[in-house]
């Protein structure tokens, strides 16, 4: 092997080190995209739990004060 060889081979080599990184940081851009939304969506699920959560809550004061103005003498 002579020298340009091994130095066409040398940069072939970085090359694909590049698209290498190149891609590996594609991948890490998606990734950090998805845990954006993921957070969002945690937090809107917990939103609905908590809106569920008083829905049950007035429904059962709702129960109760029927159970009340029903049952008076």
């Amino acid at each position: 092997m002579t020298c340009m060889e091994a130095g066409l081979r040398e940069d072939a080599a970085f090359a694909e080190l590049a698209r290498a990184v190149a891609h590996r940081q594609r991948i890490d851009a998606k990734l950090a995209i998805y845990d954006d939304h993921w957070e969002g969506y945690e937090a809107a699920l917990q939103d609905m739990e908590a809106a569920v959560q008083a829905y049950w809550l007035a429904l059962e004061a709702v129960r109760e004060a029927r159970g009340r103005h029903y049952a008076k003498p």
